[in-house]
């Protein structure tokens, strides 16, 4: 076998699947207390500014 093809049975045979530890279900504030943490608040949200309806004519 050259270098390449033992590389490739290595790579082929070390990619053996892996089950997985199955957890239950995330709790919805898992996601909530991990965004608070990173400096993010929820409660408190910005709105955007209210866009003018008249038309604003360029002075020359």
């Amino acid at each position: 076998m050259g270098r390449k093809a033992k590389l490739k049975h290595q790579r082929h045979h070390s990619q053996s699947p892996k089950p997985k530890p199955e957890s239950g279900p995330l709790e919805t504030t898992d996601f909530v207390q991990e965004i608070q943490q990173q400096g993010y608040q929820l409660k408190q949200s910005k709105t955007a500014p209210e866009i003018p309806q008249n038309q604003i004519k360029p002075q020359l």
